[in-house]
């Protein structure tokens, strides 16, 4: 099967059923616009249908408003990442300070973080939507000093 960047046709019908799909789950009912719908077409994928669905769940849990943050998928370079050498630049942009995906400790501080933010400070909402019991993310909590 060819790479997800030779289907552009398919990223907006795998965009839309990952979109459903996370908005059941955590309850939600988020929508992308139209131009960030372009933005991701133009994306190259290079983890193809696996890195856009869990660039679609980042965006959905991380999201503060009723659309979807497309910069949050792809980053804010996202326009440019249509040629060849797009791969390079996203591995730049991650390995940035601000960027750091990498770090396991960080992502995890930063995604509860947001799910707090998002469940306006309740607890048991974040936790929920985490897939955390109280507990968990109460340690995760004192972990952080959040």
């Amino acid at each position: 099967m060819p790479p997800l960047r030779e289907r552009v046709d398919d990223i907006p019908l795998l965009t839309n059923y990952y979109l459903e799909h996370f908005n059941h789950k955590y309850k939600l009912k988020l929508s992308i616009a139209p131009t960030d719908m372009q933005i991701l077409c133009r994306y190259t994928w290079p983890g193809n249908v696996r890195e856009l669905a869990h660039a679609i769940e980042r965006a959905v849990v991380l999201s503060d408003s009723e659309l979807l943050d497309v910069h949050l998928m792809v980053g804010s370079e996202s326009t440019n990442m249509n040629t060849e050498n797009g791969t390079q630049q996203l591995e730049q942009l991650l390995t940035n300070d601000q960027y750091d995906t990498f770090n396991l400790e960080v992502l995890e501080q930063r995604t509860v973080r947001a799910a707090l933010k998002h469940h306006h400070g309740i607890v048991s909402h974040a936790a929920k939507a985490l897939g955390l019991t109280r507990g968990a993310i109460y340690r995760r909590l004192e972990k952080y000093d959040l």
